[in-house]
């Protein structure tokens, strides 16, 4: 990853076509190549994008196992971006394939398709059990969606002490969603004890952060 930085820095001083190589090892599927490719055409528009070569190199990067390349075409399929076409069932194919590599993000979209019922049947349980398990693995979006299952009661009793607990580790986790979300906890004094003051800090903390991060996809972190 540090050749990459080292090699995008120099690119944003250099907006040239890019070295042949590059193109090649986009096809055979090089995840470095890959990103590489789409960083550069996004910081050099003259550079048109070739979605054929990027299709073919995600594909390429899948047959050799890489489970980022699984997730990217399950997220692609979700959302219908990169010309590939919106289609629920093909992006849990790949989310669950992903999934079995411990993929916490992929979890994290599978529970968010139970819970919307986006190609499978609406289930809360089976939501709670993905979260849980990208939870496990450390994803912050799914502990802060957990936090959410908590105060809203999505097939679970109500409990705020255990939603603040979930965001408070999302939150450590810079979510600015959950950090949102335990502002209003303690404005309200809902599973703590009621303080202003924290309120106003965790709300500021959450403007700040989503100042840094992009915006995020759904009714639930995805």
């Amino acid at each position: 990853m540090n050749f990459i930085i080292k090699l995008l820095r120099k690119l944003s001083n250099k907006p040239k076509r890019l070295n042949p190589e590059i193109y090649q090892l986009v096809a055979e599927g090089s995840r470095e190549a890959l990103i590489i490719y789409v960083t550069y055409c996004n910081m050099h528009h003259q550079e048109k994008f070739d979605y054929k070569l990027y299709h073919k190199g995600l594909l390429a990067s899948v047959e050799q196992g890489n489970f980022d390349s699984l997730y990217e075409i399950g997220y692609f399929h979700a959302n219908g971006l990169m010309e590939f076409p919106q289609d629920y069932k093909q992006a849990i194919n790949y989310f669950l394939k992903a999934a079995e590599q411990n993929h916490s993000s992929a979890m994290n979209y599978l529970a968010l398709f139970h819970y919307k019922g986006l190609g499978v049947e609406a289930d809360k349980q089976k939501m709670r059990a993905w979260y849980e398990k990208s939870a496990s693995l450390g994803n912050a979006d799914a502990l802060s969606n957990l936090g959410n299952i908590y105060t809203e009661g999505l097939g679970v009793e109500l409990d705020y002490v255990k939603a603040k607990d979930y965001f408070l580790m999302a939150a450590e986790k810079g979510n600015a969603n959950a950090m949102n979300n335990l502002s209003y906890l303690y404005s309200q004094g809902l599973g703590v004890e009621k303080d202003e003051a924290l309120a106003d800090e965790w709300l500021e903390k959450a403007h700040n952060t989503k100042a840094e991060q992009p915006v995020k996809l759904g009714i639930m972190n995805s």
